[in-house]
């Protein structure tokens, strides 16, 4: 099994988004050499969507496309400062959304707004996707947000299972060394059921930076457990080459470290099945 966690429902304004079936998706899944794939549901942000839909069109449309396709996972698109973000949690957990994702283009992860909804994320038991690093949506100051840093706030959450995207290229280093932070602290705090950090090595990182930036994560022994793969692609237009270029070029870096195909079948699928669904390892 080979899940792809990074697949958006679009990037663009819903007028020009092309019409893609879940059959279509699935095949250029497979072309790709991959199995099954996070979808996550349509953008809350203006600034990235340019015409939002509202929160429970949002959800519905998502389970709409993944339903009677158990390889495409529904994950909702939420805002968390949102004055009704734990309501809509509710609603998303209740129509069989798998998890969360969440981009801090106008916020900072510890806006008061936002920690009753990982609260409520994390009592539900779903696993909760950050972008993280630089933000490519137009505004100057944005990025600043996304520095993992950022998110220490994340490891005072009892029970969460919680992703930073992209290894929060160009804050490599500081990602690797808040994740050093929140596998230490659950080791010495099982009582207190501490957050769990997972990372996603979704590009992000240009090929010049992705073997040093890999290297150093996974020198990491306790991270080679909580790394998972993704290709940003997007549903109306998913690339099968550009993510078989991406597993390629990781393929190559993780065969220069000497690991092997267990390793392999971690970062593709246990992981990512241990984040979705809450067994420890």
């Amino acid at each position: 099994m080979r899940i792809d966690l990074h697949v958006h429902s679009s990037w663009v304004s819903q007028k020009d988004e092309a019409v893609v079936s879940p059959e279509e998706l699935m095949n250029r899944l497979h072309q790709a050499g991959l199995d099954a794939c996070v979808v996550l549901s349509h953008s809350a942000i203006p600034s990235i969507e340019h015409e939002p839909m509202s929160a429970r069109e949002r959800i519905d449309r998502v389970m709409e496309f993944t339903k009677d396709h158990e390889e495409l996972i529904p994950f909702f698109f939420i805002d968390p400062t949102e004055g009704d973000a734990v309501e809509q949690v509710d609603y998303a957990v209740k129509a069989g959304i798998r998890g969360f994702k969440i981009i801090c283009n106008h916020f900072f992860p510890n806006d008061p707004r936002a920690i009753p909804v990982y609260h409520r994320i994390a009592q539900a038991d779903k696993p909760l996707l950050f972008h993280s690093g630089i933000l490519y949506d137009g505004k100057n100051a944005s990025s600043n947000y996304n520095r993992p840093v950022n998110f220490e706030v994340l490891l005072s959450v009892p029970n969460l299972r919680f992703a930073l995207a992209h290894i929060s290229w160009p804050w490599c280093d500081e990602c690797i060394a808040l994740y050093g932070k929140a596998a230490h602290h659950r080791r010495y705090h099982t009582d207190s059921n501490p957050a769990e950090m997972f990372v996603d090595i979704t590009p992000g990182t240009p090929k010049a930076y992705r073997k040093d930036a890999l290297s150093k994560l996974l020198d990491m022994d306790e991270a080679k457990t909580h790394v998972m793969w993704g290709s940003d692609n997007c549903v109306n237009t998913y690339q099968a080459s550009y993510s078989q270029y991406i597993r390629d070029m990781d393929e190559e870096i993780v065969a220069d470290l000497g690991l092997g195909d267990d390793f392999l079948a971690d970062l593709y699928a246990n992981n990512f099945m241990r984040f979705l669904n809450g067994s420890k390892k």
